[in-house]
């Protein structure tokens, strides 16, 4: 199994539109697409942990 290493950053607000300087700092992850319906469907996400709470952008 890969292992899956999340960068530390400052608290920041979330404004839903993922345009945080601090987003830059982690690249997009591409989760594998788990069912075949014929159709490729792309997941991406970026992860960020601050010494709070873990902070997703999807």
């Amino acid at each position: 199994m890969e292992k899956l290493y999340i960068k530390k950053s400052s608290d920041f607000e979330i404004n839903g539109e993922g345009t945080h300087q601090y987003w830059e700092k982690t690249e997009w992850l591409k989760l594998p697409q788990r069912k075949q319906s014929g159709r490729e469907l792309a997941t991406a996400l970026k992860i960020l942990y601050s010494g709070t709470k873990h902070l997703l952008l999807i």
